[in-house]
């Protein structure tokens, strides 16, 4: 066997060549970040890092639920999609690390955590696959469009702007194929368990993510009217809770509701 496909240089450029994929180039040397204090910076910063972090962590769940699809005897247009978002993870990951570094933070080695699907030996893989469908995709990824849609809407860094799209895009697709998961097991023959399975899991499904979502400081600011923030991609947590409250009361409420399954008024805060 020739040494050749282990080269380095072979590695740089197939690695490169999937990290564009056919997607627009970011102007990396626009990056309006000097406008900031050093204050600022150090505060965006440290947000694309956390976003970066999570970023990762997604591409070890899309790759579990990639895993659960291929037990769960999914198509292959399920499996290209979900494991092609594991691959878009990874891109994230690098857009928001080196916004990160264009921000001022220091280059780090890559977050080692290992965040794990719920589990349950009990349950068909198949069912398993719906509530990741449920959970990663329609629940997490549909808030991941709604904000970085909000995110982009408010950036004016040409930098910021860029890397928004080209996460926004993606995520768009992941959300959806959530949603066609779920219309796609109605058909099975034990749906009517299965689908009331996961009108049990609703709750704890939306607990879950508050907490993950609302329950840790990532650095987002609080002021929402801290628009020199806003211009370089942060959001105000106040913002964030009004994103979701929004997604609770139409796009769950109503498509989880033409799946059959009812999403109870949320709890105000």
């Amino acid at each position: 066997m020739s040494p050749e496909p282990f080269d380095d240089g072979w590695m740089t450029r197939e690695h490169a060549r999937l990290m564009a994929s056919g997607r627009a180039p970011v102007p990396w040397s626009e990056c309006t970040a000097a406008a900031l204090d050093e204050g600022s910076r150090a505060r965006v910063a440290a947000l694309w890092r956390a976003r970066a972090d999570a970023e990762r962590c997604s591409v070890a769940i899309f790759a579990t639920w990639a895993v659960d699809l291929v037990g769960a005897g999914a198509e292959a247009p399920f499996l290209a999609l979900v494991t092609r978002a594991a691959l878009d993870e990874v891109r994230h990951a690098e857009l928001f690390d080196r916004l990160a570094e264009a921000y001022g933070a220091p280059a780090a080695p890559p977050s080692r955590d290992l965040p794990t699907m719920p589990d349950d030996e009990r349950v068909p893989l198949r069912w398993q696959a719906s509530r990741e469908a449920l959970e990663l995709s329609v629940i997490g990824e549909g808030f991941s469009v709604a904000l970085l849609y909000d995110l982009r809407e408010h950036a004016r860094d040409p930098a910021v702007r860029a890397a928004l799209a080209v996460v926004l895009g993606d995520e768009a697709a992941h959300a959806r194929v959530g949603w066609q998961w779920l219309a796609h097991v109605r058909a099975d023959a034990d749906a009517p368990a299965l689908f009331a399975w996961l009108q049990a899991l609703l709750p704890t499904a939306f607990a879950r993510f508050e907490d993950a979502v609302f329950g840790a400081d990532d650095g987002a600011p609080d002021d929402a009217a801290d628009e020199a923030l806003r211009a370089h991609g942060a959001c105000p947590r106040a913002r964030m809770r009004a994103l979701y409250e929004a997604l609770y009361d139409t796009l769950w409420r109503d498509g989880l509701g033409a799946l059959g399954l009812h999403l109870t008024p949320r709890e105000s805060h």
